[in-house]
């Protein structure tokens, strides 16, 4: 992997240090350089690893750092939106870009590099959480490929049509549903969804709640006006199984599912950025130079 350096971060939730531990010794093995600085527990921060000023300076020492390859967020949880209004982004744009990799709450600082920066990320796993190579390692291979030659990627996911148009093309935008629909109307969240193929996941919501958020998504006109829809892991399938058909009913663009991303293992990482297109029941993406 020619030492390529990682960096751990603490945005959000605090995790559990023995995953983390044992997955950065996994990416040591790889001959990944792994830093990173635990947090400081106090009881009285609830929900949170740190204290904001504490998360906020863990994540802009890493942004401004000259030689991480990427950055990864240990876990999800809650707190990455806190600390969107604090960054210094007049700076952050005069830096070249750094890939942060994360999903869940992540999807939070995924999004506003995106719109503020036009910085790509990597939807995927996470070291400081059980999920990380729990059932299986090929995302985690797939996952250690690009981190080793960022400037050339691409991936295939498999998918389950729920339209009659069953093809689209252009460009990767999704993450955790939830967090992403907080974000609508502000700087941290795009401001056209035109030609995108979206990819939505989420866990521990109620069916009708996905179907209000997907309510919010039509009224703004941002879904209408992206290319096609892709519905990731929500939960338990059969649960879901009419939600995803009540949406697909609702969407003038093609909708589709996938158990291959979101709050689950295997979690194979997607470009948010990347070009993509879908044929023969396929999310192809690729980014960079191929």
């Amino acid at each position: 992997m020619n030492g390529k350096q990682i960096r751990i971060i603490f945005p959000s939730s605090g995790c559990n240090l023995t995953a983390l531990q044992k997955s950065a010794k996994d990416l040591e093995q790889l001959g990944f350089r792994v830093r990173y600085t635990l947090p400081q527990q106090d009881a009285k921060i609830l929900f949170q690893a740190a204290s904001t000023e504490e998360r906020l300076a863990d994540l802009t020492e890493a942004l401004f750092e000259v030689h991480p390859t990427a950055i990864l967020c240990a876990r999800g949880g809650y707190g990455a939106s806190d600390l969107l209004p604090l960054l210094p982004w007049d700076k952050l744009k005069t830096l070249p870009k750094k890939w942060l990799v994360g999903f869940s709450d992540a999807s939070a600082l995924q999004s506003a590099l995106f719109a503020k920066l036009a910085w790509p990320s990597i939807h995927g796993p996470m070291p400081g959480t059980e999920l990380w190579g729990q059932h299986g390692r090929e995302d985690l291979t797939q996952l250690y490929q690009m981190l080793a030659q960022p400037e050339q990627m691409s991936g295939s996911i498999p998918l389950t049509p729920l339209s009659p148009m069953q093809e689209a093309e252009g460009w990767l935008f999704g993450g955790c549903l939830s967090v992403l629909c907080n974000l609508i109307g502000t700087p941290y969240f795009p401001q056209s969804l035109k030609g995108a193929i979206l990819f939505f996941e989420d866990i521990g919501e109620h069916p009708g709640r996905v179907l209000r958020m997907m309510n919010q998504l039509l009224m703004t006109g941002l879904l209408a006006a992206s290319s096609a829809l892709v519905l990731g892991y929500f939960g338990e399938e059969t649960l879901y199984e009419n939600i995803y058909r009540a949406i697909a009913r609702r969407l003038p663009v093609p909708v589709f599912t996938s158990q291959a991303f979101g709050h689950l293992s295997p979690n194979y990482p997607l470009v948010i950025g990347a070009r993509a297109r879908i044929r023969n029941q396929h999310l192809l993406w690729s980014y960079g130079e191929q």
